[in-house]
């Protein structure tokens, strides 16, 4: 089985927009960890096969941290 393909999204108040996407828990992990977000929208997508997706739009570094555990089901 293939692994999941995260997709992260940082969208700040300003227009100005970040983004990562990966297969390696451990990269989205240390760019989640490593940036301070604030005023910000984060999109988190979760791909595990064609036409299999979780998707989700957040505030807050916390609930987007919470819906990445809940997609992927393991600690990251």
């Amino acid at each position: 089985m293939n692994k999941p393909k995260i997709q992260i999204k940082i969208v700040y108040s300003n227009g100005k927009v970040k983004r990562v996407g990966s297969c390696k828990r451990r990269r989205i992990n240390h760019f989640l960890k490593a940036n301070k977000f604030s005023n910000c929208l984060i999109n988190v997508c979760v791909t595990y096969a064609k036409g299999w997706t979780n998707k989700g739009v957040y505030e807050n570094m916390p609930d987007s941290i919470k819906a990445l555990k809940a997609f992927l089901e393991v600690e990251i």
